[in-house]
């Protein structure tokens, strides 16, 4: 989408008249070039106009460490941008003068209530898992499939962090092809987990 504006107007020298149709142009364009991202003029009040709706990102980036960034806080201004991985993947990246960041390095997690029983669990909160989570229930060790939504991750070299609050022993995992496996002895308790990948 291109959006046009001329610059420099109304010139000085001009009758009104000649500059009224690119004056026109340029107070439409300020209005779409609101509209994009934002809630712009004469929203609703629960939708207060100048507000962020997203954030688009047109390209990659590669911003550095740079002496405009060089500065301390609180004056310190960091910057977010993409950058793709082979031409094929976009992570979200936050730069600040301390170093570069990747924001989107967690890419999945949830919270559950584990169970003796083999009834499927849905999880107490979650993001990018797909759907509930199946479990070999019983009262020794018990394994937990945990199916993540298509395209969450790529690959397979992934981190996992994992947390329980009803025994000491932390949860093993495996995972392969976007689906987590773990396995714990509890019986009861609240277990979690988070997927990173760089």
């Amino acid at each position: 989408m291109s959006i046009s504006y001329t610059l420099n107007t109304p010139v000085s020298s001009n009758d009104p008249s000649v500059d009224q149709p690119n004056l026109t142009e340029n107070t439409n364009a300020v209005s779409s070039i609101w509209a994009i991202d934002h809630n712009t003029f004469n929203t609703s009040s629960s939708a207060p106009s100048g507000t962020h709706l997203q954030t688009t990102f047109y390209a990659n980036q590669t911003p550095t460490l740079g002496s405009a960034l060089a500065i301390t806080y609180p004056g310190s201004r960091p910057s977010v941008y993409t950058n793709g991985t082979g031409g094929t993947e976009t992570n979200l990246y936050t730069v600040n003068p301390l170093g570069i960041f990747p924001a989107s390095i967690i890419k999945a997690g949830a919270t559950f209530t584990a169970s003796e029983s083999t009834s499927a669990i849905t999880p107490t909160s979650q993001f990018n898992v797909n759907g509930t989570i199946s479990n070999t229930g019983g009262s020794g060790t018990k394994t937990y499939v945990i199916n993540l939504i298509a395209g969450t991750c790529t690959g397979n070299n992934v981190i996992v962090l994992t947390n329980t609050t009803g025994t000491t022993f932390t949860p093993g995992w495996s995972f392969a092809s976007n689906v987590l496996t773990l396995t714990s002895a509890s019986n009861s308790g609240q277990i979690s987990f988070v997927i990173l990948q760089v």
